[in-house]
């Protein structure tokens, strides 16, 4: 596995395991683009969850920093 790979996988699990704790889940929003854009959903619904009450696709750094610090 390349290091880029490793990266990106250790980094969306630390994502996902940071959404999971404030009741969220982390789902790909579109595979086919060169860089993965993600979003967080309600669970039950799969209702998209969003900062910046935009559609709530971002990258993975982006929902990150937003799951560390939501109340900035």
């Amino acid at each position: 596995m390349s290091a880029l790979l490793e990266h990106r996988v250790s980094l969306e699990h630390r994502v996902s395991g940071l959404a999971q704790r404030v009741g969220l889940r982390l789902v790909i929003d579109d595979e086919q683009s060169d860089e993965r854009r993600y979003r967080l959903v309600e669970p039950m619904t799969m209702t998209p969850i969003s900062a910046d009450g935009g559609n709530g696709s971002a990258l993975l750094h982006e929902l990150e920093s937003w799951l560390e610090f939501p109340w900035e």
